[in-house]
């Protein structure tokens, strides 16, 4: 049999239903507009971070694995800031044209000039410490194939091959372009593996967006469902099937579905090109890296009609029995136990992944994520299943007030409106609580990773530096110390070692207080007054020590020496990095060092006049310390992110709970008609409708913060990252609940004042022939 006939009956009732029909019309193409839009970005998002990934590690240096040859192409990233702005500092030297360059880079620096990014540039002729920090002449301008993101702060800086072969520890550059790698065999490594941007994204995707799109739309494509129903239960009637009648209703619900996601993807499309004015926290991209493969876009083309198309049968299934139940609002049938299937296969997951060890970290949280998204997909999935149990339990009960039966009646032979009402609450409620509870682990794991604002600061340079910025660093005010060092592990017998520190007098004197009686080229015993070593053992006098391995340096020569029984009493200006035991001092003329240090106040001007000095006079110099800068994502970053991933739950919930609130009560006025008729009071009606709402909104919310603790609770325990703020985030879901409350209660306000039409004709109101 054909089934040509019903797909046109089915794309004329589109045009059809007058008024109303056009306004549901309209509702349902704007809304899978709308769901095409946010999908389409959401698709987008984890290829900004691959792209990001991948041009990073296009210009990765790959490392020469032999020695290479004199006056090979050499470098050092440096990373940097400008007040707020992380900086990248790359100093270049021994480039020859035909060394390789990165992507992005027209011509190598040479020595006294810097390559810049456009934002670096710019930044130069409008901010004085950058003019402070860039002295060299600019001669090129990198592309953006060899930047992050359009704001990058990038300069590739030319330095002369004396200075920089005097920090050391770099190695002859090959070529550029390797593949960046997250995963390591530490727990860090197991952790970046799940936590990088690319594994992130589509998990807080599918709790925060997903989950709550699939609500909307599926609310979106039941627009007028009881309405749709009766007029597809009249069709069956007449003498169509059930293939027929749902043909009929498949093209109606496709075809809106299909305009809407095209005005949807003609938006995004448009849209994206001005997506580079915008950035979350201090995270921007190109407008390019946000594109999307036709495949993509064309299964979101052919996906969301196919979703509407399904919700929409599924919503009419019991059509395929006898068409008389829609028309004489016949019981509706209980939902299935295999809605409990997801949210118990998520509790489980979040258990197991709680009791695993910290040597399953990467297993812990790939199980932490997987549950987070299979406890949101439950709670919409398991709220009409307890919802109906429970009026099932109360409907047995006798002496029930008069409100509550009829709640009840009205809940087991509908839809289950009131039910996706309240889960909609219900997802909201739990995507807020994760999203809280990650800005505050967020916030904790910072503010341990970030030291408490002491009076001074330690910043510490691989390698040696020019001894004019020593002089120079000194004499800044600010600036409490500077020195550079050597330090060697010594042999005493056959088991015990000891720490060695091989400087000059001036730089004993640059980081600790007490060596005013250190002279040249001397050897002294020392004992390092710091809690942080309190009962490490102390050299006897007489005790000979092996340098083993032997210093970098030739500065002392002896390979063998004596504790002496000179000993000096040391304490640290701000911390020692080990518990050294001996120093051996050097000669004034001794410039070699492995490792250089500046302790200074901890206030910006001083900081700034350090950071310029470092960037001019030994701009290859890697400089490490807290300099105020998060490199990275950063906290506030991924703060201001799940804030705005917050916000579209919120707007996707809010769209939905408001879309089947309206159609609810454009519904119930029939059934409010009849119960008028029979003369039940309007008091009675008002409560019945608000018990309708009540019952399931609490049994949703209970869910929703049971599910929130369990998920705060697994993360304290695969962290070890304890919050104490868990009830401020169940006193707001409380308030969001609260929230939801108002909202009902004022469409259902609004709903007793339209239901003021006289009850004959609203309960006679039908479809005109």
């Amino acid at each position: 049999m054909s089934y040509l006939p019903f797909a046109r009956l089915g794309l004329r009732l589109c045009r059809g239903g007058g008024a109303a029909g056009l306004v549901r019309l309209l509702l349902q193409a704007a809304a899978v507009a709308f769901g095409a839009f946010v999908v389409l970005a959401t698709l987008a998002a984890p290829g900004v971070a691959e792209r990001q990934d991948g041009r990073i590690g296009d210009r990765e240096p790959v490392l020469a694995t032999s020695a290479g040859t004199a006056g090979c192409l050499k470098l050092r990233t440096v990373e940097d800031n400008i007040g707020t702005r992380p900086l990248h500092r790359v100093a270049v030297w021994n480039t020859t044209a035909r060394s390789p360059r990165p992507p992005g880079v027209p011509a190598w620096p040479a020595a006294g000039e810097i390559v810049v990014s456009p934002a670096l540039a710019e930044l130069i002729v409008n901010d004085v410490r950058a003019t402070a920090r860039f002295p060299q002449r600019v001669v090129g301008v990198v592309d953006p194939a060899g930047l992050v993101a359009p704001d990058e702060l990038l300069a590739y800086v030319g330095v002369p091959a004396a200075e920089a072969d005097r920090a050391g520890g770099t190695q002859c550059v090959d070529r550029f372009g390797t593949q960046i790698r997250h995963r390591g065999d530490s727990w860090t490594g197991a952790v970046e593996e799940v936590l990088r941007p690319a594994v992130l994204v589509p998990v807080g995707m599918a709790v925060f967006v997903f989950i709550p799109l699939g609500i909307f739309l599926a609310a979106s494509a039941r627009l007028s469902a009881a309405t749709r129903e009766r007029r597809l239960a009249a069709l069956r009637l007449l003498g169509a099937d059930a293939r027929q009648t749902q043909v009929v209703n498949a093209v109606e619900t496709g075809a809106v579905a299909a305009l809407g996601a095209a005005i949807g993807i003609t938006s995004w499309l448009s849209a994206r090109g001005g997506t580079e004015q915008v950035s979350l926290g201090h995270l921007h991209w190109f407008a390019d890296d946000l594109a999307l493969s036709p495949f993509t876009v064309a299964l979101t083309a052919v996906g969301l009609p196919l979703y509407a198309v399904a919700v929409a049968t599924g919503a009419f299934a019991r059509l395929r029995g006898n068409p008389l139940h829609a028309l004489r609002n016949a019981a509706s049938r209980r939902p299935t136990l295999l809605r409990i299937a997801p949210i118990t296969c998520g509790v489980a997951l979040l258990a197991g992944a709680a009791s695993l060890p910290p040597a399953k970290a990467f297993w812990a949280l790939s199980a932490f994520a997987s549950g987070l998204v299979l406890t949101a997909v439950g709670l919409p999935l398991v709220t009409p299943l307890l919802v109906q149990t429970t009026w099932q339990r109360l409907n047995q009960r006798p002496g029930i007030p008069p409100a509550l039966r009829i709640a009840g009646r009205r809940a087991l032979a509908s839809d289950g409106a009131a039910a996706r009402l309240v889960a909609t609450v219900g997802v909201t409620l739990f995507a807020a609580g994760i999203g809280l509870g990650a800005a505050e682990h967020v916030r904790l794991a910072e503010s341990l990773a970030t030291p408490s604002a002491p009076a001074q600061l330690k910043i510490t340079i691989d390698g040696a530096v020019n001894p004019t910025v020593l002089d120079t660093l000194r004499a800044t005010p600010g600036v409490n110390g500077a020195a550079q060092y050597e330090y060697a592990s010594a042999k005493v017998g056959a088991e015990q070692r000891a720490d060695v520190m091989i400087a000059s007098c001036a730089d004993v004197r640059g980081l600790f207080d007490g060596a005013e009686a250190c002279g040249p080229e001397r050897v002294y015993r020392l004992h390092i007054n710091s809690p942080d070593f309190a009962g490490e053992p102390q050299l006897a006098a007489g005790t000979t020590l092996r340098l083993t391995p032997a210093a970098e340096s030739n500065c002392p020569a002896a390979r063998t020496v004596v504790a002496p029984t000179d000993k000096l009493e040391l304490t640290p200006k701000l911390y020692a990095d080990r518990p050294y035991q001996l120093l051996i001092t050097t000669p004034a003329t001794c410039t070699a060092a492995q490792t250089t240090t500046v302790v200074l106040r901890n206030e910006p001007p001083v900081l700034e006049r350090a950071r310029q000095i470092l960037a001019t006079q030994a701009p290859a110099s890697n400089i490490q310390g807290f300099l105020g800068t998060t490199q990275g994502l950063g906290g506030t970053t991924v703060t201001v992110i799940i804030g705005a991933l917050m916000a579209v739950t919120l707007l996707l919930c809010l769209a939905a709970l408001v879309v089947i609130a309206v159609d609810r009560l454009i519904e119930r006025r029939r059934l409010t008609a009849a119960l008028r008729i029979i003369g039940v009071p309007r008091r009675t009606e008002a409560a019945a409708d608000m018990a309708e709402v009540a019952l399931p909104l609490v049994i949703s919310a209970a869910l929703a913060m049971a599910a929130t603790a369990g998920a705060v609770h697994a993360a304290i325990e695969i962290t070890g990252i304890a919050t104490g703020r868990l009830g401020q985030i169940l006193l707001t879901q409380v308030g969001l609940t609260a929230a939801a409350v108002v909202l009902l209660t004022a469409v259902g306000y609004a709903g007793t004042l339209l239901s003021l039409d006289p009850p004959m004709n609203v309960g006679s109101a039908g479809p005109r022939r």
